[in-house]
């Protein structure tokens, strides 16, 4: 259990437990719990930018409830949901759509998302989007001072930063940067126009685990007591929430914000028709990708044997090739004593056409330069 931090929190029902939560990650979930509560969502992304904006030797040595943010981030304010519609179209079918799309009262456009599965071009994937809600924004005649900052949240269920340096990095945040390492907003003194931020829940699992080797609340040494620090901060409560790894209690999130999303999610949990929604959209999902990935062995199948018999009338045509081209060879030298080295070159070079018309003059000509004469 990790320790407390001194604020109010909501209480929580005495018989709820993670392993009843529906996965707050569930796209259906997902939606249900930020749409409905935008202020929730204010909260997450305010959190989780700053934990991105912070690395990791910031984050587990500055107690977040007294120091500032460094660098400073500037908060979300007001946020209000721009897609607040959840059609049964948008859970099942070809034009499924979980993106939450918000704007704060300065205008800033805030898109959040988890992905369970990497796609090819994922990142190629993220800066299209940003762009496309950047440029979307500019009417003809307008200024671009008119233009708002686009921020992304990815939830992803997988890695995509693997190095060494990444490892204990779950939080990412990416932004336009100099190549000395100044950013947008350092150089023009205002917050940056594109903006993702990347949580990668397999490594918050990992510190986790990481945690609980150690001791868990019960260790006193300074890595288990450095994890203790960071997994209590706001963004680290966040993230523990979405992964919800094993082992993991009610007790062990502090932070407000995040116990009052899983009250919320709790309640969805326990509605039979939002649960069956979700465990319909799971099936669908699973079922969809079950196909794609039978028809791509399928296709991988057919690619093999096709690859094959290529192969196989390649290898026979190269052997016949070379049978013809030893027959009359010996010939050849029956007939003339000796064979040029051209005249061999000649040979492993010849097509069927070449070969009929070489054996055609074979008994007839007078030397070995008639037989190959153009």
């Amino acid at each position: 259990m990790l320790t407390p931090l001194p604020q109010p929190m909501p209480s929580w029902p005495p018989d709820a437990a993670f392993e009843d939560l529906l996965d707050p990650c569930n796209d259906f979930v997902f939606r249900k719990l930020f749409q409905t509560h935008p202020d929730l969502l204010e909260a997450m992304v305010n959190d989780l930018r700053a934990g991105a904006v912070n690395d990791l030797r910031t984050a587990a040595t500055c107690d977040p409830t007294t120091e500032p943010l460094h660098p400073p981030v500037p908060q979300l304010r007001g946020l209000c949901i721009g897609n607040t519609e959840l059609l049964p179209e948008q859970l099942f079918g070809k034009n499924v759509r979980f993106d939450v799309c918000a704007f704060d009262d300065c205008g800033r456009i805030v898109l959040a998302e988890c992905d369970a599965r990497h796609r090819k071009g994922f990142a190629r994937r993220v800066v299209y989007y940003l762009c496309k809600a950047l440029t979307q924004q500019l009417r003809q005649g307008a200024s671009y001072d008119t233009v708002r900052p686009v921020l992304a949240l990815h939830i992803l269920k997988f890695v995509i930063l693997p190095q060494a340096a990444n490892a204990q990095r779950p939080l990412s945040s990416f932004r336009l940067r100099r190549a000395d390492g100044l950013d947008y907003a350092e150089l023009n003194a205002g917050e940056p126009p594109l903006e993702a931020i990347v949580v990668e829940l397999p490594k918050i699992k990992a510190l986790w685990y990481a945690y609980l080797a150690l001791g868990g609340c019960s260790a006193l040494g300074a890595e288990a007591l450095r994890l203790r620090r960071l997994l209590n901060t706001a963004a680290y409560n966040w993230a523990l929430f979405l992964a919800r790894p094993g082992g993991l209690t009610m007790n062990d999130i502090t932070h407000g914000p995040t116990r009052r999303a899983i009250l919320e999610a709790v309640r969805i949990s326990a509605d039979p028709l939002q649960r069956s929604l979700a465990e319909q959209q799971e099936k669908y999902l699973r079922d969809r990708q079950a196909e794609l990935d039978e028809a791509r062995e399928e296709g991988e199948a057919f690619g093999v044997a096709k690859g094959e018999a290529i192969g196989v009338a390649k290898g026979e045509a190269l052997g016949a090739a070379k049978g013809r081209a030893e027959i009359l060879g010996k010939l050849l030298q029956l007939r003339f004593a000796t064979l040029p080295d051209w005249a061999s070159q000649a040979m492993a070079l010849g097509t069927e056409d070449d070969f009929n018309r070489w054996s055609a003059r074979l008994f007839t000509a007078r030397t070995v330069d008639d037989v190959f004469a153009r």
